[in-house]
């Protein structure tokens, strides 16, 4: 089973991600998510990540140190480039079922049923 990307948008923007044009290319920390699903198969699931460039310094200096998993970092916000390495990353993954490939997933992106326990 291979895992297909089936959209891209940001709360943190009017949703489309291709089209948002920040102040500063360079000085960008933006909220993506991801939906996912099988491909060829019904269903799909989200998967975030944070899209950022310097604003991830400023953070730091901000904040303090920062554990960077779920984040994707990169030189300057370039919409094209950005989205297409995501797709890539996601869409090489496989596995046998759809949860062993959601973990796969989970590396790359917060996977909204990530620390989900059936009861």
């Amino acid at each position: 089973m291979r895992a297909k990307v089936r959209s891209m948008h940001s709360p943190d923007t009017d949703g489309d991600v291709r089209s948002y044009e920040p102040e500063n290319r360079g000085n960008v920390g933006l909220l993506v998510q991801m939906i996912v699903g099988p491909e060829h198969e019904a269903g799909d699931e989200s998967f975030d990540v944070m899209v950022c460039t310097r604003w991830l310094e400023r953070h730091v200096r901000r904040h303090g140190p920062l554990i960077a998993r779920h984040y994707v970092v990169t030189a300057e916000w370039n919409p094209v480039s950005i989205l297409s390495f995501l797709t890539d990353a996601i869409e090489r993954q496989s596995a046998p079922t759809w949860p062993e490939l959601g973990e796969k997933l989970s590396r790359i992106g917060l996977w909204e049923f990530e620390e989900y326990v059936s009861n």
